[in-house]
């Protein structure tokens, strides 16, 4: 279950990393938490919106 999260955390990260939009902190660093990088994990949050996927990368600390 832990892999798929992580499969669907890096999915939403890299998806809006495209559209240059994550949170207030920026597309690069939510997707080097979300690939496990500097030993944290992402804190990134996929939500559905009427069929829309939105990844709200606030929490990514």
């Amino acid at each position: 279950i832990q892999e798929v999260e992580a499969k669907l955390i890096n999915w939403c990260a890299d998806s809006f990393s495209e559209l240059g939009k994550c949170g207030d902190f920026g597309a690069d660093k939510c997707r080097k938490y979300s690939e496990g990088k500097n030993k944290r994990r992402s804190k990134c949050t996929c939500t559905d919106f009427n069929g829309t996927f939105f990844c709200d990368c606030k929490l990514c600390l």
